[in-house]
């Protein structure tokens, strides 16, 4: 058997990417997933801000994000590690400003200060992601404050995304 294969396989059957997330996602989007979704989108409708650039970390396909939102930016960039995410994610009619970037921002302590640095005129939203990894040091919360001092940034993650 060849060695990929099980980090194929772990991939497909990540519960968090992979093949079978996105099945569930797609069916779950319109059903336990709904009253979530519809809270994010009024909550990212009331985010108003400045920038006209967004780098988005860990956006998955953009299930939670309402359609409409992308186009809000005249560039976006979408930090996610997932393939299959990242084509559904290309695919949305408000994508026409995306560009995907494979800095890993949330592995090591000073990955905020990359990413402050590398996007210094973009605003930051972490979709969904922190409360699914640990910090690498500290918590995000001092994380954040430090490395995103000045910065327009906002999170939010569901309670439950394993329905």
């Amino acid at each position: 058997m060849p060695t990929s294969f099980p980090r194929l396989r772990d991939h497909l059957l990540d519960p968090s990417g992979g093949l079978v997330y996105h099945l569930r996602a797609r069916r779950q989007r319109h059903r336990n997933w709904a009253a979530f979704h519809a809270a994010v989108a009024g909550w990212l409708d009331g985010w108003r801000i400045a920038e006209k650039e967004l780098v988005i970390v860990g956006p998955n396909a953009g299930y939670a994000l309402p359609g409409g939102f992308l186009s809000r930016f005249d560039g976006v960039v979408a930090l996610e590690p997932d393939p299959l995410a990242r084509h559904l994610l290309a695919r949305r009619h408000d994508a026409t400003a995306l560009r995907f970037d494979r800095l890993d921002s949330l592995r090591t302590p000073d990955g905020l200060a990359w990413l402050a640095a590398r996007f210094p005129h973009a605003a930051f939203l972490f979709s969904n992601v922190l409360g699914q990894i640990s910090a690498p040091a500290e918590d995000w919360s001092a994380l954040l404050q430090r490395h995103l001092a000045g910065r327009t940034w906002a999170s939010y993650h569901d309670v439950i995304s394993t329905l």
